[in-house]
């Protein structure tokens, strides 16, 4: 069947719609995420412009006032914490130079007198502090980890010397912690809007180090250690603490009387009938050492030191950093 001129014309059109049609559905695909973020966009807008208009010039004056004087007192709270904790190290310090410092300060403090077994000092001849390489081998450290290794140095031995001077008898462990795993946050559903998963610079930077140490005190050392710690210019956290002590000197006392008590009434039921053993035992009870009549009690100056395992976290701010970046130029 032969096409006329209409037909064929017709079906031109129609191709040439179909066409259009196409082309404009494919145009709307693509521009669907971006006409999603402008509709997000103007909305935000619009409530923004719905909050100011009905707010007073008054609330609008007090909200923009309230807002400068808390970005102030952040400001100033963040800065002051920074300048309290700061510590400035020589930039250009020689990595021997820093070892034989790091030897040094170690031979000091292991001289300090404690508990430790077959010393009579606070930690035993081989004790490391972390370093095993630098203070007891014959590692030097490299040029560009100094800034590192100086402040976890730094940190050591600053806890150290706060756990000697509170009372601490030997110190067991000491050096760097695994940085603690956070959860990451999950994806929100759905397509992604703008502004909401930007990154942001923050405005009060802050870096972490964690410290494991491992120490015996006695308790009273040890409150003196957490109250010295909470009061440190240097802000740090005690991330987690343990501690334990060998044997328990009560039960020990209890469990003894009470086995010497047995082993009595043992005795008087094999020397006398089953009547006269149960008087002499009622006796024993009003006669022998027992804990309701002598009141049993132990002193905590005379009780082992605990062993005390605590992880540390020290916190330092980005205008210390700065400090030590315009010393180092």
């Amino acid at each position: 069947m032969e096409m006329n001129s209409n037909r064929i014309a017709m079906c031109a059109i129609g191709g040439v719609a179909a066409a259009a049609t196409i082309a404009f559905g494919v145009m709307i695909w693509l521009e669907s995420g971006e006409r999603e973020e402008i509709e997000y966009t103007l909305e935000s807008q619009i409530s923004r412009r719905d909050r100011n208009a009905d707010a007073s010039a008054e609330v609008t004056a007090a909200e923009n006032a309230n807002r400068k004087t808390l970005a102030d007192w952040a400001g100033k709270t963040y800065e002051a914490a920074a300048e309290q904790g700061r510590r400035v190290f020589d930039a250009a310090q020689d990595p021997v130079a820093f070892k034989s410092q790091m030897v040094e300060q170690a031979r000091e403090f292991g001289n300090l007198p404690g508990d430790a077994e077959g010393t009579g000092k606070i930690v035993k001849d081989d004790f490391g502090f972390g370093f095993d390489g630098f203070v007891k081998g014959g590692k030097i450290p490299a040029k560009d980890e100094l800034p590192r290794l100086q402040r976890q140095w730094y940190d050591i031995m600053r806890f150290l010397k706060t756990a000697a001077g509170c009372g601490a008898r030997e110190i067991i462990a000491a050096g760097s912690a695994p940085k603690r795993e956070t959860a990451e946050p999950a994806p929100a559903s759905g397509r992604r809007r703008p502004g909401r998963q930007e990154a942001k610079d923050d405005p009060y930077p802050v870096t972490v180090e964690r410290y494991a140490f491992k120490f015996k005190a006695r308790p009273a050392a040890l409150v003196q250690i957490l109250n010295a710690l909470s009061t440190d210019g240097r802000l740090c956290e005690v991330e987690t603490m343990s501690f334990e002590q060998e044997g328990d000197p009560l039960a020990a006392v209890l469990g003894a009387t009470k086995e010497k008590d047995k082993n009595q009434r043992s005795g008087r039921r094999r020397r006398a009938s089953r009547r006269d053993s149960a008087a002499e035992g009622g006796d024993g009870e009003n006669e022998e050492d027992s804990p309701d009549k002598k009141g049993l009690v132990t002193d905590p100056a005379s009780c082992a030191p605990f062993t005390v395992a605590m992880t540390l976290a020290t916190y330092e701010f980005a205008p210390a950093q700065k400090a030590q970046k315009e010393v180092e130029k």
